[in-house]
């Protein structure tokens, strides 16, 4: 038992040391994809697991058929623009999941106590009002900022029942609060406390098409076509832009 424990922790570092080095990462995928990727530079679903198989065999992983399973099933996730293989950037990141879902599977808790983020109180910094929504993530609140005394929506990961590596989880709130457009909201700040992770996020309170629509004729507004295809624009010009980024 103390062997394979002491396996485990071992396989667990290199994951980490892995993944902790983004430029070794992108390297080794790299070196990998020019090995299986064909003249035109794209991998199909067997070549992308075959490349997972050997980075993971030359990590050392103990169950390389669990990570060339876990790499089959998620194949199409990373698969962004829908062409049916990955590019050398879509490929790196779906490493990088299956080398979380791997890490964690080896030792939950040594994964997700690394997180490195500020440690904060939430009740020092916000009062929390009340809660807006539960997912398969965590949990959603509305708060008020007490410095400012501005609203905020507070997104709560517990990290105990985290479905997500934390590294995904910081990736997308170093991408969100990178961008800066109006019809994309805010995110502006992540931090931890011992069991739990935040992320604060601008709160949007139109609701979704639907309800827009009903509180317009509330108000005397008739839903035109016209009308509809101004909001259909907007919502295009944050895509657009998610896309330009």
């Amino acid at each position: 038992w103390q062997a394979a424990a002491a396996s485990a922790r071992d396989h667990v570092q290199r994951i980490n040391g892995l993944l902790g080095d983004p430029a070794r990462l992108r390297q080794c995928v790299s070196t990998f994809f020019a090995q299986y990727a064909g003249e035109d530079k794209l991998l199909q679903q067997h070549e992308a697991v075959g490349l997972v198989g050997s980075l993971a065999a030359q990590l050392g992983v103990q169950n390389p058929v669990q990570v060339v399973g876990v790499a089959q099933l998620l194949f199409y996730r990373f698969d962004f623009d829908g062409s049916g293989e990955l590019d050398e950037a879509e490929c790196t990141q779906l490493v990088k999941f299956v080398l979380c879902k791997v890490r964690d599977s080896l030792a939950p808790s040594t994964g997700r106590k690394s997180c490195n983020l500020p440690r904060k109180d939430l009740q020092a910094e916000y009062d929390v009002q009340r809660h807006l929504g539960q997912g398969g993530q965590g949990a959603v609140y509305l708060a008020a900022h007490r410095p400012s005394g501005q609203q905020r929506v507070i997104k709560l990961f517990a990290k105990a029942n985290l479905n997500a590596a934390v590294e995904h989880v910081r990736q997308e709130f170093d991408t969100m609060q990178k961008l800066d457009h109006p019809v994309i909201a805010r995110v502006f700040d992540m931090f931890e406390d011992s069991t739990n992770i935040y992320v604060v996020s601008e709160p949007y309170f139109g609701g979704d098409l639907t309800t827009l629509v009903s509180k317009a004729v509330d108000n005397g507004v008739q839903p035109t076509e016209g009308w509809v295809g101004k909001i259909f624009r907007q919502v295009l010009e944050g895509v657009a832009y998610l896309h330009s980024q």
